[in-house]
């Protein structure tokens, strides 16, 4: 087709500058005097230009067609079979359909450089074990899931998982400073850990219904992630977030966790420092247990712990650092380990609950703006430095007990 349109344009431009008694040039001569020598010289000059402009046209059919043909590649596969069937390995754009496997996966991350879109939506991965080791030390890769390391530092910037897909491997899609935006299929039940870990485009990310796993760091350093939404829509499993798993989300500001949250890890969400930073937990929610520093330097400002009935530890420096501006502590809480406020010199209010008996070491230690100790009579020891840097209170009442 391009070499036609290519002969095409260099008859037609040969032709049109030979023939004087072309079909244009002579229609043209009708419309006007045959004896004006200035008419036939601006028919002539006329002629010539819409041979120019239709050779321009068609260079550009051309080149767009070279391009297209280059830039995008549609395959049918067969598992381990990828690099058979790929014609040029400057390819940009690639959608597959049919089965792949490790081998393929392989093929695209050590020979496709320049590829920026995939669409696998209609893939089957399959299993595959070798002697060999593929990616890192692995040489067993399991159904349904993309290898680890498969994507790291890749140049993609669009991305259509399988449709079947179960599980994402670690560190898959590491470093993609170009993906902008993912979807996450719905049957999906596991994200290793460091997953998307510093893809600093992903802008937003849904969490399946079926997903019970987010691993450790698997979203940290995603410094341009806004949005995290949990799709609690016909969901029987309760969801864990391990450590770190998004750590330093710096742009972090809206977090809907829903009702079936069931832990969130230790430092999980420390660093997410916009200001706007917020979390939703639905009433009734399963949240059972937060890890230490789990909101450590975080922009949050309140926490609905009221909404969390199977919550009963508020562990090691949870708020540190953080802009929390009321501690509300309802009586389902029986314990608030060291430091767990720690410097929160945005909290101007304290009520303990059944937990003022016993303050915990540093346990307000810095909350300089805090108007309210949380000290009441049940209360019967103070750890040390609890209140550490309070210069703003003039005066302290210690209960009998203490």
């Amino acid at each position: 087709l391009i070499a036609r349109y290519s002969l095409f344009t260099t008859i037609s431009a040969t032709e049109l500058k030979r023939d004087k008694s072309s079909m244009i040039y002579s229609s043209f001569l009708h419309l006007l005097p045959s004896e004006n020598i200035a008419n036939q010289k601006f028919v002539s000059k006329f002629v010539n230009n819409i041979d120019i402009n239709m050779r321009k046209f068609f260079i550009f059919i051309t080149s767009t067609l070279i391009t297209l043909c280059v830039s995008a590649e549609t395959i049918v596969c067969t598992p381990g079979k990828l690099s058979g069937l790929i014609s040029d390995k400057d390819v940009t754009s690639l959608q597959l359909s049919g089965a792949i496997n490790a081998l393929d996966f392989k093929f695209i991350a050590d020979e496709l450089k320049q590829l920026q879109s995939l669409d696998i939506t209609n893939c089957n991965i399959e299993a595959y074990s070798s002697n060999k080791a593929l990616f890192g030390n692995a040489h067993s890769f399991k159904a349904h899931e993309v290898p680890a390391a498969c994507f790291a530092d890749s140049k993609i910037s669009e991305l259509h998982l399988p449709s079947s897909l179960k599980s994402i491997g670690e560190g898959a899609f590491a470093c993609c400073s170009n993906i902008e935006a993912i979807t996450l299929p719905a049957e999906l039940d596991s994200i290793a850990a460091y997953a998307f870990t510093t893809c600093t485009s992903l802008s937003e990310i849904t969490l399946p219904a079926k997903l019970t796993i987010v691993g450790e760091g698997a979203f940290s350093h995603c410094t341009s992630l806004a949005k995290v939404a949990v799709d609690d829509n016909n969901r029987t499993d309760n969801l864990v977030l391990a450590s770190q798993a998004f750590l330093n989300c710096t742009s972090l500001a809206d977090v809907t966790l829903g009702k079936h949250i069931q832990s969130i890890g230790s430092r999980t969400f420390s660093g997410c420092s916009n200001p706007n930073f917020a979390v939703n937990i639905s009433a009734d929610s399963q949240l059972s247990e937060i890890g230490e520093g789990a909101f450590m330097a975080s922009g949050i400002k309140t926490f609905n712990f009221a909404n969390c009935p199977k919550l009963s530890v508020i562990p090691a420096y949870a708020f540190a650092t953080s802009s929390l501006t009321d501690v509300a502590i309802p009586e389902t809480v029986k314990h608030i380990s060291e430091g767990a406020f720690f410097y929160g010199t945005s909290i101007a209010s304290i009520s303990l609950a059944d937990c003022s008996a016993s303050i915990s070491d540093l346990m307000f230690a810095g909350c300089k703006n805090a108007s309210t100790t949380g000290l009441d009579d049940s209360t019967n020891e103070i750890g040390k430095y609890a209140y550490y840097g309070w210069n703003q209170t003039q005066k302290l009442v210690l209960p009998e007990a203490v």
